[in-house]
Parts: C-alpha cells; structure tokens; sequence
C-alpha cells in the first residue's frame, strides 16, 4: 500500500465534468494508501461528453477502478446505496 498521506486520512473532492476515469489513471498512489482516502466524486453519466456521444463510455470502467482498489462505493442519497461492479 502507499504511503504518500503518511498514514493520515484524506477527503478528495473531485468534480471534473466527465474526466473522472481519465485522472484516476493518474491518481494509483493515492488510490492505494493507507488508510483509503476518502472520495467525494461526481462521475457524469451522460452530462459533459463530446458531441454524438450520449452515454459516458468510460463510467462503469470508473468504478471498476475503485472496486479494483479495495473500496466501497456508494451513492450520494439518503439510503446510501451501494454500488457493486454489476450495477455499474
């Protein structure tokens, strides 16, 4: 595991209009230290992509990263749902 945090929470707050997966192919270090940060990320959907393209092509692939990296991934709303890999 990493150690860049030097054992130290952390929040990441991310909101990059449909780049999402992109900068966390540049983030491996802070996905693997310990303890986890946490993630605070809006994944756009269908919002933000380029023209002709009506569903982000990247967004399951987003949170198969996560998955991959030994987190939980919830949604933002009051029952605090879980996603899992097969509802992605």
């Amino acid at each position: 595991m990493g150690d860049t945090l030097g054992g130290k929470w952390a929040l990441i707050l991310v909101d990059i209009k449909g780049a999402e997966f992109m900068m966390l192919q540049g983030s491996k270090q802070n996905l693997m230290n310990n303890p986890h940060p946490f993630w605070l990320m809006e994944i756009s959907s269908s919002e933000h992509q380029l023209a002709g393209v009506a569903l982000n092509p990247r967004f399951a692939k987003t949170f198969d990263v996560f998955s991959d990296n030994g987190y939980q991934v919830f949604i933002a709303n009051v029952a605090a749902d879980e996603i899992t890999p097969a509802i992605a």
